[in-house]
């Protein structure tokens, strides 16, 4: 038929005698030829994919810091969020009414920014000019006698010289009602600002529980609450990173947390106690953030696996490899 002869000549017309062989256009050759041309495309953008999405590497290795000269790290971002509770005294509950109670538990009445939350430095973080530190403490209401207090500090232009003794210590100097949940922390190193944006940076957050949680017993009974200071101990590495894919290399500090120790905490049994075993008294919370530079230097490299000549070798060898075996599929089937 008419369509049965369009057919055979398209595809007699598709055959490329130069890849498929036998000098001839043939029938047999088209249909050979348009698999050829549908596999290579496959096989080609397999390679081209991986090429462009899946062709790098990092490369880590740690030496000892051969104390080269270096800037050391200048700026710096902290911020602590910490999840307070009001609680009235167990044996004052029963002289007030209910409303009473609401009242005291308010969490207006309990906001800790205004007066009862404030920072200090070491001597490290203080040389830096007042126009470069920035605070802020805002709060944010969970439910009717627990807030979030959202603590961040920003210190920038800090003197080039190595962090030696250096802490932050957060101070909430909250009454014997009030008790910490938990607290969670964001520190930041950061290398270089667009304007006021930071471009490059190493960054770990995390959170604190007062006690340990497992998959059995996720419950959490205790609080944060007494003058024992819950501490956190940060190693700053050099590190040089050099991107090869993106034609980068800067010099900065990664941030690790090396150490933490718990503070004071209470639970159902001592909440109501005003005053620790050691004669101390019981109310607030403090968080001390320590810094120091560690003795080894980091190398961060990513490379790239293939160069696009290597992939265009791959993509050559492979068509090259098939077309003889498009030949000899051509030749066996024209002899039937």
């Amino acid at each position: 038929s008419m369509c049965k002869e369009q057919t055979l000549f398209i595809f007699r017309e598709m055959d490329v005698p130069f890849i498929t062989g036998q000098g001839t256009k043939k029938v047999v050759g088209g249909v050979i030829m348009l698999f050829f041309v549908m596999i290579i495309s496959i096989i080609t953008g397999g390679f081209f994919i991986n090429f462009f999405l899946f062709n790098s590497k990092t490369v880590m290795f740690e030496a000892k810091n051969p104390y080269l000269e270096r800037a050391y790290p200048s700026n710096y971002y902290f911020k602590i969020s910490v999840t307070v509770s009001s609680f009235l005294d167990p044996h004052d509950t029963g002289n007030v009414t209910e409303s009473e109670k609401r009242e005291y538990l308010d969490h207006e009445r309990h906001n800790l920014c205004e007066k009862q939350i404030s920072y200090s430095m070491s001597r490290y973080f203080a040389q830096a000019k007042d126009e470069n530190i920035a605070y802020t403490c805002g709060i944010r209401q969970l439910s009717h006698a627990t807030n979030e207090y959202i603590i961040e500090l920003t210190i920038k232009d800090i003197r080039d010289e190595a962090p030696e003794n250096a802490f932050i210590r957060f101070t909430l100097d909250s009454d014997f009602g009030e008790i910490a949940h938990f607290i969670r922390y964001e520190y930041w190193n950061i290398w270089r600002y667009y304007e006021d944006f930071p471009i490059s940076f190493s960054s770990i957050r995390g959170f604190i529980t007062p006690q340990m949680t497992t998959k059995s017993n996720s419950n959490i009974t205790a609080a944060f609450r007494g003058p024992k200071p819950t501490q956190l101990k940060f190693r700053l590495t050099p590190t040089h990173y050099g991107n090869e894919i993106d034609s980068t290399n800067f010099e900065g500090y990664q941030v690790y947390l090396e150490d933490f120790k718990k503070g004071s905490t209470v639970n159902k049994r001592t909440i109501a106690t005003k005053e620790t075993p050691s004669g101390e008294e019981s109310r607030g919370i403090d968080i001390e953030l320590f810094t120091h530079v560690g003795d080894t230097i980091n190398h961060v490299q990513v490379l790239r696996n293939k160069s696009l000549l290597e992939t265009l070798t791959y993509v050559l060898g492979f068509t090259a490899g098939f077309v003889i075996i498009v030949h000899l599929l051509k030749y066996f089937l024209s002899k039937e």
